[in-house]
């Protein structure tokens, strides 16, 4: 069809007009009819007919066609009723529509079904725009609370511009963009401070950039959610971004970035939901708190990643990252992490996984995955206290040295945290409780303390294979420490002039054999042990040979001491034991009590003969 076509108009008070080239005709029809109006006829339409506002909550479909919204105009002087639809229509031969708003329009829904795109634009005019959607029970191809629908194929754009003649959307009501197809709306997205509020429902793209003030929240529920521009305000008080200034609630679907996007709205992921995370182009950042008990899955392909820089402590669920490229995770608050979640981080890029808060405190309720740590904050100490949630699992990652900026590592909960693979960080090594097992002879190496105060520091490697390295200085307060793992195991103390202190708590000891039993060991005789007090646990022992002696504290200098230990765990009846300040564990027999007797009716005789010799 070209523009010397037919077209046609049936209009909401039952009027419908016919064009072909310069005639027009008029005849009545049915009540209820919808306007519809086919290719470029509306041009003309346009120019020759009344114009009059078009009621709200009118639905506008789009098919195909090329039209102008500029008055907007009606035609024989009656509106379209709130039960009417406004549709333009056209053959394939016509370009992708074009429409401009050049004053104010209300409508109910935008109702785009075209196979082209579909542009609303600002004028050229004087004055800005602003575009009303209301909703309202409109028979639209998605729900009757849409209040923007793309069918599938379909690509709608609204463009807001700026300076005087920027074209606004206001919400009428609450209500869905349902895209099934692409929807970009980049005009502010306003409600008047009526509560509005967005769900983005259909299983296409919604993508939001402008400075949108609607304050009745924004929820994810299906498809793909792709965010642009950085927001105002600060975290959980958002005065202006994509998803307006409302809390956003993610329920299904994909949250991502077409651009670089930065949100200050609190984030609630919706308790046993499962939504994605995902970005590719630029950085995202969520610098409001992140609550609720759902999972997250993240990935992306962008290197700057994603950010969390709010207060994340509310986060209950589960958080589960994977490798891709150099992509990244930024937590750019100590409150970022959360001690109530369980975290599985795959990341494997050379800093996956960077805090750039400086000094202070992270939590992670478990940690699994082999993902890569590293302090990005400076001249700093990150410290990750892991394990709050009280269970079991294994990280195979790595906490990796980045100069002055330090990582140190604190173990709390009952639950085991079992680090399997080596380790560079420098920071300390904290056991407060339930046990940090090493599973690889440097798990630890390079650590600059090991403190026990709590909990069980262990190893699952048998001496058979390899002594485990303990990296600084080794102090037990409280809890144990206990080289048992695969069998008798070993511990190192690396580095020369390092100390192992115990003041109390427990050193747990197995005897395998006489030449088979757990050791700590010192790297030079610089290093030395001092033991005030706790004590040494035997219970474990299979093959005590009480007629050999055991240096369990080996290597260590001569000024080693040992004072107030109590060694429990094996045959007090007929041996007493001792600990020696060379770190030798030995064994005395207990004389029987006939011995006893013996030896008292000799002492009498020898004191009767002196007295009688006196």
């Amino acid at each position: 069809m070209g523009n010397g076509g037919i077209g046609k108009g049936i209009l909401g008070n039952g009027i419908e007009r016919r064009t072909h080239q310069k005639r027009v005709h008029q005849r009545r029809r049915p009540a209820g009819r919808s306007l519809v109006i086919l290719g470029a006829a509306i041009a003309s339409l346009a120019a020759v007919h009344p114009k009059s506002a078009w009621a709200s909550n009118v639905e506008l479909d789009v098919v195909n066609g090329q039209t102008d919204l500029t008055s907007p105009t009606t035609y024989g002087g009656t509106a379209p009723t709130t039960s009417s639809d406004v549709t333009f229509t056209a053959g394939t031969a016509y370009a992708p529509a074009t429409f401009t708003v050049g004053s104010n329009l209300a409508i109910g829904t935008i109702n785009d079904k075209s196979t082209t795109a579909l542009a609303i634009n600002n004028s050229t005019g004087t004055a800005a725009t602003t575009l009303t959607l209301s909703g309202g029970g409109n028979s639209v191809s998605g729900t009757s609370a849409d209040l923007l629908f793309s069918a599938s194929g379909a690509s709608l754009t609204v463009t807001g511009g700026s300076g005087a003649t920027a074209l606004g959307v206001a919400l009428g009501s609450s209500g869905n963009f349902d895209a099934v197809g692409t929807a970009n709306v980049s005009s502010v997205i306003s409600d008047g401070g009526s509560g509005f509020g967005i769900s983005k429902i259909g299983t296409g793209t919604l993508l939001l950039s402008g400075a949108n003030t609607f304050s009745g929240g924004m929820t994810l529920s299906a498809g793909t959610l792709s965010l642009a521009g950085i927001g105002t305000g600060t975290s959980g008080s958002p005065t202006a971004g994509a998803v307006g200034t409302g809390t956003f609630t993610l329920a299904a679907g994909t949250l991502t970035e077409s651009a670089a996007a930065t949100i200050f709205n609190n984030i609630t992921v919706a308790t046993g939901s499962t939504v994605a995370i995902n970005s590719n182009t630029a950085n995202l950042s969520l610098a409001g708190s992140l609550s609720g008990g759902g999972t997250i899955n993240e990935s992306g392909t962008n290197t700057g990643g994603t950010h969390f820089s709010g207060n994340n402590s509310g986060f209950t669920g589960s958080f589960n990252s994977a490798s891709n490229g150099s992509h990244r995770v930024r937590f750019d608050n100590v409150n970022s992490g959360s001690a109530a979640a369980t975290w599985t981080l795959n990341n494997t890029a050379g800093d996956g996984y960077g805090f750039a808060f400086g000094t202070g405190t992270i939590s992670f309720g478990s940690l699994a995955g082999n993902g890569v740590f590293r302090n990005d904050g400076g001249a700093s100490t990150a410290t990750m206290s892991v394990g709050a949630l009280n269970t079991d699992t294994t990280f195979s990652g790595s906490l990796v040295a980045n100069g002055t900026a330090v990582i140190a590592l604190a173990k709390v909960g009952t639950g085991k945290l079992t680090l399997s693979t080596a380790n560079a960080f420098t920071g300390a090594t904290t056991v407060s409780n339930g046990t940090l097992q090493l599973g690889n002879a440097g798990s630890i190496a390079a650590s600059n303390s090991v403190t026990v105060n709590g909990g069980t520091l262990s190893t699952s490697i048998p001496s058979t294979t390899s002594t485990v390295n303990l990296g600084g200085n080794v102090s037990l307060s409280s809890g144990m420490i206990s080289a048992d793992g695969s069998g008798v195991g070993s511990f190192t103390l690396t580095g020369a002039s390092k100390t192992f202190t115990m003041s109390s708590g427990t050193l747990a000891e197995t005897i395998a054999s006489a030449t088979s039993f757990d050791t700590i060991a010192a790297s030079a005789t610089t290093d030395t042990f001092t033991i005030t007090g706790g004590s040494l646990d035997l219970s474990s022992s299979t093959g005590i040979d009480y007629t050999q002696s055991y240096p369990i504290l080996s290597g260590f200098g001569a000024s080693s001491s040992v004072a107030g230990l109590t060694i429990t765990g094996y045959d007090t009846t007929d041996f007493t034991a001792t600990l020696s300040n060379a770190g030798v564990l030995s064994f005395t027999a207990v004389p029987e009590p006939a011995s006893f007797g013996l030896i008292a009716l000799g002492m009498l005789a020898v004191t009767r003969r002196r007295r009688r010799n006196g």
